[in-house]
């Protein structure tokens, strides 16, 4: 009769247990979730902002009539961005562009 008493008195423990369990599962998933769209948003402006820099990096090599900053600002909206600066004079050696992309 006694394990009947203890049988009854721990009857919703597991429940309880369980169900933290997955609220913590959950917890989780939506932490996993956010660093996903952080990581994603990190790689598309990476990828905006090379195109941009590459972009008006040719545009001071092989001169085309816009200025290299119109150019990497065109290539950074391709690519889902917003060129932020453009260090690129139209004589410089190199191009160095910065990018916003909203998450």
């Amino acid at each position: 009769m006694r394990s009947v008493a203890r049988r009854s008195s721990e009857a919703g423990s597991v429940t309880v247990l369980a169900a933290a369990v997955l609220f913590l599962a959950g917890v989780l998933v939506l932490v996993a979730v956010d660093l996903l769209r952080v990581v994603q948003a990190r790689a598309r402006a990476q990828t905006a902002a090379d195109a941009a820099a590459l972009a008006a990096a040719q545009e001071i090599a092989v001169p085309a009539g816009r200025t290299p900053a119109e150019v990497a600002a065109e290539y950074a909206e391709r690519n889902g961005g917003t060129l932020v600066s453009c260090d690129c004079a139209p004589n410089a050696r190199e191009a160095i562009v910065e990018v916003q992309v909203l998450a």
